[in-house]
């Protein structure tokens, strides 16, 4: 068998019958384990809470655990290739809580460098280790390493702290801990790696660095942040490219249905908007509990609620439920890029597209069931305060909300306080433009935006490698807590933001800088018909969520539940931001069931079977 280095060189000599080349290699490490009751984990932070605690733990109790292993990497060329290829592991485990002599491996394995889906930019390196006693008890030695992209030299701390659980049913056993590594151990491992099967001494040091090398390059993309992300900022689809997906869990009779809305606020149906759309409908037709329109924030578009990155994302979560979903995607949306790059206002989506969308809406499922129809919303951000605006305007046939985020009485953070009290948006108009959006092609342009934004103030823990959230977080504020992300939906960020336009922005600056609703000439025209809103509705509030702070969320409540005379409720959702609370990977066990809670109460089943619309 021909045999590649990492550089591509065929193994010159080497006998085809002959083992592939084996490294092997001796790891020694220790640290102290404990009882501890389990957490709750939602992260690669708060991953390894119960594991430190174990640790403090056992080191006041002086539970100490140690190991001595020898790493077999039997086929070099293997791992060199693809680094998650797993190595048997030998040895032995000392660990006194459990036996007085050494337990010994008798089957372990080991994989350098996993990529963990579940959670942003990380990688694992994973021991999986049966142990057994001289007495004939068999316990599970389970353990980790997490090294998390992010900045600063931390590969340190990372690649020499092990996180470890050890666990048997007979006796009944949950030990967890930490194990680390010294540099004395570190420098005893590099001096006891050999390759085998290989004649040449010339060869073994060449097989060898090329793993060094490997593993060091690695590093460098881990903590180094990728590269091949630099720059690549979210572009929005070219007008009428959007093709509404179908629904794969699903019947073929669940199948999109696209209405849209032209310049001339004429109707039209087809399998996708056209170009020259302004407002756009697209149902996803199944349940008979009446129909539900999803609406997204700012510069998004309601295709966010069908991100194929989560299983099942919104969309697929409501119909499976019985409901009659419709996207809905008023003139901010990035699927209708002419209309979100014209000039407008918040007054225009609330006043012009609410009004017409929950009209058309009404129109087509009462032709369906010829009798009158009211809607339910789920309104997220910018889709939801002007919901809220629409409905104070006067708007009907809403029977229940959810609202998630930005309500009628904002507060923000003191940078996104800072742009709305120096007018950037106008400061902005006055070059001529009438919106903002990235650049499309990389160049020297994007990369030196790329490095400006970094300047952006972010929480340490929200740094990450992507220039998409670089964008996000110096336009809006960031949308998201990483932790509540898997890996997948982080990337896909760069499909899901786009053109944003100015005046838009100007009345949203508008309304932060006297933290309330107002129309976008400063009068205040909304909050006086407060009666108007006497629907139930129920609030979604992040308490991670730096764009729009839960305080305000408090403070529309409060005023709600004063002067108005709906049912008001809400969810405080502790570990969330802002659009994790859609998109994140447990939405559909933390979030989604708070928004089918409150559609199921207020939901209306009509006699019509489920089934394709007439």
């Amino acid at each position: 068998m021909a045999l590649r280095s990492a550089t591509g060189g065929a193994s010159a000599g080497q006998n085809p019958a002959t083992p592939p080349p084996e490294l092997r290699f001796t790891e020694r490490m220790s640290g102290f384990v404990s009882h501890v009751a389990r957490y709750r984990l939602t992260g690669p932070a708060a991953q390894t809470k119960r594991f430190e605690a174990g640790w403090a733990r056992g080191r006041d109790d002086g539970t100490e655990i140690k190991f001595v292993l020898t790493i077999r990497v039997e086929n070099l060329d293997a791992q060199l290739a693809r680094p998650d290829t797993a190595a048997v592991v030998t040895g032995t485990v000392v660990a006194p809580a459990l036996s007085p002599h050494a337990l010994t491996v008798v089957q372990g394995r080991f994989q350098l460098l996993v990529h963990d889906p579940d959670h942003v930019e990380t990688w694992n390196m994973i021991y999986d280790l049966q142990l057994l006693s001289r007495s004939g008890e068999q316990f599970r030695l389970h353990g980790f390493k997490v090294l998390h992209q992010r900045p600063g030299l931390k590969a340190w701390r990372d690649t020499t702290t092990l996180f470890v659980e050890v666990t048997s049913d007979r006796p009944p056993t949950r030990l967890v801990g930490i194990m680390r590594l010294t540099a004395s151990d570190l420098a005893r491992q590099v001096r006891t790696m050999r390759v085998l099967h290989v004649r040449s001494r010339r060869r073994r040091a060449q097989l060898l660095s090329a793993f060094l090398k490997r593993f060091a390059y690695s590093l460098i993309r881990i903590y180094g942040g990728p590269l091949d992300e630099a720059a690549r900022f979210p572009y929005p689809p070219e007008a009428g490219s959007w093709v509404p997906p179908t629904l794969e869990r699903f019947p073929p009779t669940v199948v999109p249905e696209v209405h849209w809305r032209d310049a001339g606020k004429q109707w039209h149906s087809s399998s996708s908007p056209s170009p020259e759309a302004g407002l756009c409908l697209t149902r996803y037709h199944r349940g008979s509990k009446g129909p539900v329109m999803l609406a997204p924030g700012f510069g998004m578009a309601a295709g966010s609620f069908l991100t194929p990155t989560i299983k099942p994302n919104l969309v697929e979560f409501l119909v499976d439920c019985d409901y009659d979903v419709w996207l809905f995607d008023y003139r901010a949306s990035i699927y209708l890029k002419r209309a979100a790059s014209s000039p407008f206002t918040l007054d225009d989506i609330a006043t012009g597209d609410w009004f017409d969308g929950v009209a058309k809406v009404r129109q087509l499922v009462r032709r369906d069931d010829d009798t009158d129809v009211t809607v339910q919303v789920v309104a997220h951000c910018v889709g939801s305060v002007t919901l809220l605006m629409a409905l104070l305007a006067g708007m009907q046939g809403v029977r229940s909300a959810v609202c998630s985020q930005f309500l009628t009485h904002p507060r923000t953070s003191s940078f996104n306080l800072l742009k709305a009290h120096l007018r950037v948006s106008k400061l902005l108009q006055l070059t001529g433009a009438h919106y903002v959006q990235p650049p499309k092609r990389r160049g020297l342009l994007t990369y030196a935006l790329d490095l400006a934004l970094r300047a952006v103030p972010i929480g340490r823990e929200e740094r990450c490698g992507l220039a998409v959230c670089r964008w996000i977080n110096a336009v809006y504020g960031l949308t998201h807590r990483h932790d509540q992300l898997n890996d997948a939906t982080h990337r896909a960020l760069v499909d899901e933001f786009g053109v944003s336009g100015l005046d838009a922005f100007n009345h949203i600056a508008l309304m932060m800088r006297n933290r309330k609703a107002l129309n976008s000439h400063r009068q205040d025209v909304y909050l006086p018909g407060i009666d108007r809103l006497n629907i139930p509705i129920h609030f979604l509030i992040g308490a991670s969520n730096h764009i729009f702070f839960p305080p305000g969320s408090y403070e529309t409540m409060q005023w709600l539940q004063e002067n108005g005379p709906g049912t008001y409720t809400s969810t405080y959702l502790p570990e969330y931001a802002h659009l994790d609370g859609m998109v994140g990977r447990n939405a559909v066990t933390d979030v989604y069931p708070e928004i089918l809670a409150h559609l199921n109460r207020t939901q209306r089943t009509t006699r019509r079977p489920a089934g394709p619309t007439p």
